[in-house]
C-alpha cells in the first residue's frame, strides 16, 4: 500500500453509498496494471452496462438468489483459493456474514496475496476485526442548476478502522480519478 493502492493480502470492508463506485475504480486500476480481477455479485446488482470496466477481463460470479449468503461466501473462498486474482470484489447480500467466514476469507486473501474488497450494505461494519481496513463511503453531490446535467459525484471516504491507526482520517476522492 506504500504506492497508494489497496493493501494486498488483506480484507478491506467498504460500506455506505458509493462503495460500488470506489470498488469499480479499484477494478479499473487493477485492469490497467494487467492484474486479473474477479467480482462476486451476491445481491445480483452488478450492472455491466454502467460498470465502465473491461468486462472481457473481469471474472463475474453471480452465486444465485440473494438470500443464499453461504453461496456467495463459498464462491469468494474458491476464487481466493485459486490464487489467480490480484483483486477480488465481494458484494455481500444483506445480512451479517458469520465472523468465522470473514476471518477465513481474510486468511485466504493473505495466502493468495489478493486485495479483497468486501462491499456491505447498511451503515455498520460487518467484518469486524477480520478487516484490516474499514471505510465508510458517502456520495458528495456537487451543486448544479436544474437545467444542467449533474457532474459525477465526489466520494467522501472515512476510515472507521485500520490496524495500527492512531486517529480518524477522511479524504475526498474526485469522480475523475
Amino acid at each position: 500500500m506504500a504506492d497508494g493502492g489497496w493493501p494486498v493480502g488483506e480484507l478491506i470492508e467498504l460500506l455506505g453509498h458509493g462503495r460500488s463506485s470506489l470498488a469499480l475504480g479499484a477494478v479499473r486500476r487493477c485492469q490497467a496494471e494487467g492484474q486479473p480481477v474477479a467480482w462476486v455479485d451476491g445481491p445480483g446488482h452488478f450492472c455491466p452496462a454502467t460498470a465502465d470496466v473491461d468486462l472481457s477481463a473481469l471474472t463475474l460470479v453471480s452465486p444465485g438468489e440473494p438470500r443464499h449468503a453461504s453461496r456467495t461466501l463459498l464462491a469468494a473462498d474458491l476464487l481466493l483459493r485459486s490464487r489467480a486474482f490480484g483483486l477480488l470484489v465481494l458484494d455481500l447480500p444483506s445480512g451479517r456474514p458469520p465472523l468465522a467466514a470473514c476471518f477465513r476469507l481474510a486468511r485466504q486473501a493473505g495466502r493468495a496475496q489478493t486485495a479483497l474488497l468486501a462491499l456491505t450494505g447498511g451503515q455498520r461494519p460487518l467484518a469486524g476485526s477480520a478487516a484490516a481496513l474499514t471505510l465508510r463511503v458517502r456520495l458528495a453531490h456537487a451543486d448544479w442548476q436544474p437545467w444542467e446535467v449533474p457532474a459525477a459525484p465526489d466520494l467522501d471516504v472515512s476510515v472507521l478502522r485500520q490496524r495500527g491507526m492512531s486517529g480518524p482520517a477522511r479524504v475526498r476522492l474526485g469522480a475523475s480519478g
